[in-house]
């Protein structure tokens, strides 16, 4: 989904402003895509050690403690459940691609093409 959005966007960016940066959109796309990732396993590890995973106790096969087996299955259906209001939020507020903008958008297309 993430790549017709993206495709989506160029065209609206050209829609926009009369000019196709095709480069600059993907570029900056992929770059907020390796700073989220890297923000956000940086975060994951950081919220393992404040759980208290002991990889000592792992590594000796002894179970780790109630608390921390709780905050690992609180971050793994946690995140997901927060990106996915963060998405709904973005989608429904901020983002202003809907059926009346995309139908503006081909009819000027085609009519950029027709000249």
């Amino acid at each position: 989904m993430q790549w017709g959005l993206v495709a989506e966007s160029i065209d609206y960016n050209e829609y926009l402003t009369g000019k196709r940066n095709e480069g600059t959109i993907y570029g900056f796309f992929s770059l907020s895509r390796r700073v989220g990732s890297t923000i956000s396993n940086s975060l994951s590890v950081l919220l393992i050690a404040a759980i208290g995973y002991d990889a000592a106790l792992t590594a000796a096969g002894l179970p780790q403690a109630a608390s921390t087996i709780t905050g690992i299955k609180l971050m793994v259906v946690g995140f997901p459940i927060i990106a996915a209001l963060c998405s709904w939020l973005c989608f429904t507020f901020i983002w202003n691609i809907n059926g009346d903008v995309r139908a503006k958008m081909a009819a000027w297309k085609e009519a950029k093409a027709a000249k």
